[in-house]
């Protein structure tokens, strides 16, 4: 379908999930001509990708530190190191002492 359209495979695999912003009416246009569309079907093809275009992406903003639960948690250990991180293994809060440790017990 993708080449039917004119378009990258990984392109049109966005587009059919939803993804229509920046969609250019050159791509609708082909996406309409491979679907073999009606007029009705192409119109409504304009539609959604006009309203993809007005809605911005709801992601959720990044997390640049610690939870106040994490918090509580960390603060209540006072006798050991310890330290939090995300996914990306970005360390988010690390008290005194726990870089030496860490760096002792490394390779």
């Amino acid at each position: 379908m993708a080449l039917l359209a004119g378009v990258s495979i990984d392109y049109y695999v966005r587009m059919e999930r939803g993804n229509l912003a920046g969609a250019s009416d050159a791509v609708l246009e082909g996406v309409a001509s491979a679907l073999q569309l009606d007029d009705a079907e192409r119109a409504h093809l304009f539609d959604l990708a006009r309203a993809a275009q007005t809605h911005p992406s709801r992601r959720r903003a990044k997390a640049t530190g610690v939870t106040a639960g994490i918090q509580q948690v960390l603060d209540a250990i006072v006798d050991a190191p310890a330290w939090v991180r995300n996914a990306p293994r970005h360390a988010r809060r690390q008290p005194d002492g726990a870089g030496v440790v860490c760096a002792a017990a490394g390779p």
